[in-house]
């Protein structure tokens, strides 16, 4: 056996037992290597990208050979840990660092993250696997954030991306985490046909016409993007926003570290200037001292 021959027998050497959250566990089978007699098949597999937020087909290149080999065939799932695989191709024919597969259209999928597994068999009913994740990301809601707190009675911003074409697309809200009615009184659209993509303001939300329940979740809202497109409607949301009525107008005040550098705010509130009026504070470590006297000095 060759050294690449003895390291795939070591990865052979595994009976699964029960997978916990994105881990697993494991038992070592030490006589499992023992009883290769010949050479495992090799898998080796690779995609054109793993962060598909645009649209363009995937492209699967690798290694499905070995001196017994039988078939190959390649699968994915949802998330990081599948517990459902669907296959996609399967062939009998051996390639040696060529296509796999080509011109998968991630366009059936919604977004999120997939895991893809090249599984090789030989005519011993041995297998080999190798897994590759991606990343779907066609749509997005950046503004408002989730669990954000706005005043009740401003007219909001709902500002996101729609990066594939599309035919339509609408905006609504419903209360509470789960909503189980879906309301657009309020809802103002930037764009009532479709397009090739979108990025930007989408609309905005009149929140004085957001009807009030009795609950102590109705002052909590979802959002909710729907995209009409030619595979489908998909939907993303935005959770549990909260609308107050005791806010100031013009309140609350948004500070985006991405404004002002990196690294997170420390929020303190003080009387700086001493005139009985405190204000508030965001500090961020640094290099200089602030002393009483006004003055800086560089550390």
């Amino acid at each position: 056996f060759r050294p690449n021959d003895v390291n795939k027998k070591i990865k052979h050497a595994v009976d699964p037992t029960k997978n916990i959250l994105y881990g697993g566990t494991v038992r070592i089978n030490d006589h499992k290597p023992l009883k290769c007699r010949a050479p495992l098949p090799h898998a080796l597999l690779r995609v054109s990208t793993t962060s598909v937020n645009a649209p363009e087909l995937l492209h699967f290149e690798g290694t499905a050979k070995g001196d017994l080999f039988a078939k190959y065939s390649l699968e994915y799932g949802v998330g990081t840990n599948p517990a459902d695989w669907y296959e996609i191709h399967t062939s009998t024919r051996q390639i040696n660092n060529g296509m796999l597969y080509g011109n998968f259209d991630p366009l059936v999928l919604d977004d999120g993250i997939y895991t893809f597994r090249l599984l090789v068999w030989d005519s011993m009913a041995r297998v080999r696997e190798e897994r590759i994740g991606i990343q779907v990301d066609y749509f997005d809601l950046t503004l408002p954030r989730g669990n954000d707190i706005r005043r009740r009675g401003d007219i909001i911003e709902i500002v996101g991306n729609i990066r594939i074409p599309f035919n339509q697309y609408s905006l609504s809200y419903g209360m509470g985490l789960e909503p189980t009615e879906w309301m657009t009184k309020g809802i103002s659209l930037t764009k009532s046909n479709g397009g090739t993509n979108m990025e930007g303001l989408l609309g905005r939300w009149n929140t004085s016409q957001a009807p009030r329940g009795s609950g102590s979740m109705d002052d909590f809202y979802t959002i909710r993007l729907t995209v009409e497109t030619n595979s489908g409607p998909r939907e993303i949301f935005i959770n549990m926003v909260y609308l107050d009525d005791k806010l100031k107008s013009g309140w609350p005040l948004h500070f985006s570290s991405e404004e002002y550098g990196d690294g997170p705010f420390i929020t303190r509130v003080a009387d700086l200037d001493k005139d009985g009026k405190k204000e508030i504070i965001f500090l961020r470590e640094n290099d200089i001292d602030y002393h009483k006297d006004h003055n800086l000095d560089a550390r």
